[in-house]
């Protein structure tokens, strides 16, 4: 039975959080909605700009400025739905780190904190990277794994074969960039 532990802050794989998503849904359309709306406004602004004679009335400032403005608030609303996140964590008294183990035996048994979820085989579905981290999708639930705690690429190597040898055969090949990674890291 292998096991894996280490520790996890709190919202810390948010990055990630999309490529799991898209992932299991798909791209997310609501996104290109939302930027149609500074996208539709540079366009108008700039049709308008063309069309307009007045030196006076130009389009293009605002356009621009739409454009600019809504990618910045974008990024902006993501850093400050993080910091949002771990101040309600603090006032609620919990805790921002938080320790996590993997065990590899007859079942998956991924422990976070004070939770433990236990997944038969047959129900994991998918094994792949999400910039620093392994991510096993079990029953639909993400288990983040950093690739910080494999101090050598012999022990991510041993991990990726522990779950891929442990996987149903259709989510192995689901999971063909981490088999690729497997053999990657194996190589001397």
């Amino acid at each position: 039975m292998g096991v894996i532990e280490g520790t996890v802050r709190a919202g810390e794989a948010a990055t990630s959080a999309g490529a799991v998503r898209n992932r299991q849904y798909g791209p997310p359309v609501y996104l290109a909605g939302a930027l149609l709306i500074p996208v539709g406004g540079c366009l108008g602004g700039l049709i308008e700009t063309i069309l307009t004679s007045d030196p006076k009335v130009t389009g293009a400032g605002e356009a621009i400025g739409i454009l600019v403005g809504g990618l910045a608030g974008l990024v902006l609303m993501r850093r400050l739905l993080r910091a949002q996140f771990v101040r309600r964590l603090k006032q609620k008294g919990l805790a921002e780190t938080y320790s996590f183990r993997l065990e590899f035996g007859e079942q998956l048994i991924h422990q976070l904190g004070a939770m433990t979820q236990i997944f038969e085989w047959s129900g994991v579905t998918e094994l792949f990277r999400a910039r620093r981290y392994w991510v096993i999708i079990a029953q639909t639930q993400p288990i983040y794994v950093p690739r910080r705690v494999f101090v050598t690429p012999a022990a991510e190597a041993a991990f990726l074969s522990e779950v891929l040898d442990r996987m149903p055969t259709a989510a192995r090949l689901r999971s063909r960039h981490a088999e690729k990674a497997r053999l990657g890291l194996q190589r001397p």
